[in-house]
């Protein structure tokens, strides 16, 4: 592959959103519960069995089909509400909107998930030691813990699943950790080892040089999707959210005097090291589905024509004016094999090799695991590659696996997803007619 098949945002996520839904997922061909607890897999049971002194390295899945939608909260969140705050707004560019959105969702679902997990953790009686990681986007954790412990808690209603961690499988913190380059560690490294030095006026300067790093607005000596969230606000209210002088000044990198929202995108560019060329061109922009598709989908991996994706063998099609409020409109992928996509007991697997995804001029929030109707929020790194609608709609990306229901961990009926999407996923995932209703 010519390109690769990777976040270059710092998402660190995706997602969109974590949902929990209607019926646990199981094989039927396969037992994968235990017949002593419901709650533990036959595997982890086995050696439970075996010697329940021994320490085990678990992932534990709590129930969670209580958890909001982030979407929706972190929608609302950031809808303007003062005639001031609307045309702060409305300046922004479609791809400055997705990523503000795109951000406050991300901070919502970790907070949400930290205070879970947390709360959960203390509930089972689990010594913090034993954690060696805390989920930020699922209601999980793996610990080490004895296997008659593990048996103690397994009886817990708060537990929906406890299987073995098999630390050479991709985790979710390998799928959605986004790049976070320290750009200028020599430097923070010798500050930090400064403090035991005498002289204060020799740090000081080198503090001052650490901070000079284009596009580092907040001055965290740094380069994340810190600085393009500072500038974003900073932008929206300069007042609640203000920025140094120096702050300023690395900010402003689009080769354009000001602090505009092309600076924003500027940064998340070079965060992703990709080169930022400020080029105003006629938008790229459709009204029908078969101008949506043919904008979205590349007949070519070297995206020729920069289009989203590149999925040869696949089937498409395109929804407009969906979701809850009419204000979507969906590019639908579907058409792909259980097996090619490896799905696991918890629904979950990975995007086929043969699809690819136009990396170099588009950034996207991303799923922390990839399953079927996994949805991806696509956003132009570059103003002349944006794809917009002629209604002003939203524009999602959503990935259907054959004769598997949408749902990460639990299976989503039909009916909920029609309420919330708009329309209805059976004759992508069922085309026979046959699935979940």
């Amino acid at each position: 592959m010519k390109k690769a098949n990777k976040i270059i945002a710092a998402m660190m996520s995706p997602a969109l959103l974590i949902s929990a839904f209607s019926a646990v997922y199981t094989d039927k061909s396969t037992p994968v519960f235990s017949t002593n607890s419901s709650r533990i897999t036959v595997q982890l049971s086995e050696e439970i069995a075996r010697n329940e002194k021994e320490l085990y390295t678990v992932w534990i899945f709590l129930d969670d089909k209580d958890a909001p939608d982030f979407l929706t909260l972190a929608s609302n969140k950031i809808s303007p509400i003062t005639e001031e705050e609307m045309n702060a707004y409305n300046s922004l560019s479609e791809a400055e909107q997705t990523e503000l959105l795109i951000k406050e969702k991300l901070d919502i679902t970790e907070k949400y998930y930290e205070e879970k997990n947390n709360a959960a953790i203390s509930s089972l009686g689990i010594d913090k030691e034993c954690i060696s990681y805390t989920s930020r986007y699922t209601a999980s954790f793996i610990c080490e813990l004895t296997g008659a412990k593990i048996m103690e808690i397994s009886e817990n209603e708060i537990v929906e699943t406890i299987s073995l961690y098999d630390s050479e499988s991709p985790t979710e913190q390998a799928s959605v950790s986004g790049r976070i380059t320290n750009l200028n560690n020599e430097m923070i490294t010798s500050v930090s080892k400064h403090d035991s030095l005498e002289d204060t006026q020799d740090m000081t300067t080198m503090m001052e040089e650490a901070s000079i790093l284009p596009g580092d607005a907040n001055c965290d000596y740094k380069l994340t999707v810190a600085d393009a969230v500072a500038v974003l606000q900073y932008i929206a209210n300069a007042e609640k959210y203000p920025l140094s002088p120096q702050g300023k000044v690395n900010a402003d990198i689009d080769g354009v005097p000001g602090i505009t929202g092309t600076d924003a995108i500027a940064i998340q560019c070079l965060d992703a090291g990709v080169e930022y060329v400020p080029k105003a061109q006629k938008k790229r922009t459709y009204s029908t589905k078969e101008e949506l598709i043919s904008l979205m989908v590349s007949e070519d991996e070297d995206f020729s024509e920069h289009g989203f994706i590149y999925a040869p063998g696949y089937k498409f099609d395109a929804v407009l004016n969906a979701g809850n409020a009419s204000t979507k409109d969906y590019l639908i992928i579907y058409g792909l094999d259980p097996e090619d996509c490896k799905l696991n007991e918890y629904r979950w697997g990975h995007m086929p090799e043969n699809i690819v995804i136009n990396t170099a001029d588009f950034m996207y929030a991303l799923e922390p695991e990839f399953y079927s109707g996994s949805t991806y929020m696509p956003a132009a790194l570059k103003e002349e590659y944006r794809i917009t609608s002629e209604s002003g709609n939203s524009l999602e990306v959503i990935i259907f696996i054959d004769e598997t229901a949408p749902g990460f961990m639990y299976e989503m009926t039909d009916e909920r997803w029609t309420a919330s999407y708009g329309f209805s996923y059976l004759p992508y995932v069922f085309p026979d007619g046959a699935g979940s209703k």
